[in-house]
Formats: structure tokens, sequence, C-alpha cells
């Protein structure tokens, strides 16, 4: 796997992980509960969408080098290890042991798929 194609794979995780966040503000805010849609309303939503579509872009782009496989894996749950420590951080979501054991199970593996990976 090229090092350009590790950027990439890095940008879609951002990328995914970032649009889920702005959802999560979005859905946290009094502006989701509000009745009448004002434009304002839909910033973050919207933004989410743009950001979603950005990486789905990438993603694309990263399958013309890498298999399948190999990309969604690494993509996907890159994306769900950044969520778990966001999602802390930043939202106060609690992380126990038993999530702290599957988070290092998922890192585990993104390192063997990634070490697996060849193109």
């Amino acid at each position: 796997m090229t090092i350009a194609t590790v950027w990439l794979i890095l940008a879609a995780i951002v990328g995914n992980a970032t649009a889920s966040i702005l959802l999560k503000q979005y859905a946290n805010s009094d502006q989701s509960l509000d009745a009448t849609l004002r434009m304002s309303q839909l910033v973050l939503p919207l933004a989410a969408m743009a950001v979603y579509a950005a990486s789905f872009v990438i993603y694309a782009i990263v399958l013309r080098t890498a298999p399948v496989s190999k990309a969604y894996t690494l993509i996907t749950f890159g994306t769900q290890t950044v969520l778990i420590v966001m999602g802390a951080l930043m939202f106060n979501e609690r992380v126990n042991l038993v999530g702290a054991l599957g988070l290092g199970l998922i890192i585990t593996g993104l390192i063997l798929v990634f070490n697996s990976a060849s193109v």
C-alpha cells in the first residue's frame, strides 16, 4: 500500500468521524427539537453531509489502489476507533473496561489488517 493511499485512508477516517461528530452536535442542540425550520438549523446537518460526500469520494479514490476488503475494514474500524475516543472526550460518553478491551481489539485488528494489506 502506497503512502498516498495510507494518507487518503486517514483522510477518509477523519472525514467520517468529523461528519458523525457534527451530527451528534446537532442532535444534542436545541435546534434539532425546534418545530420551525430555519436555515441556521441546517448548518450542521448540511456540513455533515458535505463531509460525508467528500469522504465517499476519497474512499472511491482509495479503491483504485487498495483491495476493497482492506480499505473498507481500515476506514470503518478506524472511524469507529476515533469516534469511541472522541465520544469520551467531547460528549462525556463512558468507556468501561469491556469497551476499552474492545477498543484494544479493534486497534489490534487494524494493525493486523494494515500489515496484511499488499498492493
